[in-house]
């Protein structure tokens, strides 16, 4: 049996569509760079080692290598009293440091072609989301469950994922299990800004206000399909919203911490595979 925290530190041996996306838009923003001025390639790599580290962190230490500065050269300046070679000196340098920051702009492009070559994430078991209670979640293939007192039973999200079992009354959580369950998703949300960042600038914000109206939610003495239809409307708007300014709605790694606290909440089930696909 796998948990979602399990997975979340196991690195993937495939690269899903949202991962391969963002990583070529990195890749892009690299290409049309100066390599000469080095610090424009070191302001870009700032920008891309956190979602490295997230998602592809084998790969990090061959990053940071590649990203180094280059040794540039600084030629001995020379003044007599016929005068100097400062301005020979000058040139040679810059033909010379430039062709060592190109050499190594194309060593790190090609390291990013060889990570955009990595085999697509197979639609197999192991990539599916198992809730089947309140405080568990477990991503895998097949689980069966046979739970008691529970308001949830089992619900299987993703390719893959195959669930049963019993429920007791199908009804959501208490507002306080509700509003607990939203701030540990809050909480996991603020640690994987970096990841989230890198896929897109806006999606971050657009779950951190899903989130913040979600908590306000009225989900006691409600039935568990309405609320369930209420946040997933919810989040509807807010993507339309963070749509119209810019960003592109995409599915999330389901490696991320905040899918797998949303994915415990069961009001949450509609949301969760609007959020990785389901």
């Amino acid at each position: 049996m796998v948990t979602a925290s399990a997975v979340r530190s196991t690195l993937r041996p495939a690269m899903d569509n949202a991962t391969r996306d963002a990583l070529s838009r990195h890749r892009e923003r690299l290409a049309g760079l100066d390599p000469y001025r080095w610090t424009a390639v070191e302001e870009w790599r700032e920008a891309v080692r956190p979602f490295l580290v997230h998602v592809l962190h084998r790969h990090v230490e061959r990053f940071d290598e590649l990203t180094k500065r280059p040794a540039f050269v600084v030629g001995p300046r020379i003044q007599t009293s016929r005068g100097n070679n400062f301005a020979q000196a000058a040139a040679t340098d810059e033909l010379v440091n430039r062709a060592r920051a190109a050499e190594a702009k194309a060593k790190l492009l090609s390291f990013l072609d060889s990570l955009l070559a990595l085999p697509p994430a197979p639609p197999a078991h192991g990539q599916g989301v198992v809730i089947n209670n309140y405080a568990e979640t477990q991503m895998g293939d097949k689980y069966t469950t046979n739970i008691s007192h529970s308001n949830v039973g089992a619900a299987a999200i993703g390719a893959g994922a195959v669930a049963t079992g019993s429920v007791a009354a199908a009804a959501p959580p208490t507002q306080e299990q509700h509003r607990k369950a939203v701030a540990e998703a809050q909480g996991a949300l603020v640690r994987d800004q970096d990841a989230l960042d890198a896929l897109d600038t806006r999606m971050f914000e657009a779950l951190n206000q899903f989130l913040r109206l979600a908590r306000d939610i009225q989900v006691e003495q409600k039935s568990l399909a309405d609320v369930q239809a209420k946040m997933k409307e919810t989040l509807d708007e807010v993507w339309a919203e963070q749509a119209a300014k810019g960003m592109k709605p995409q599915l999330l790694p389901k490696t991320l911490e905040v899918v797998g606290a949303i994915a415990s909440n069961p009001v949450m089930i509609e949301v969760t595979k609007k959020l990785i696909g389901g």
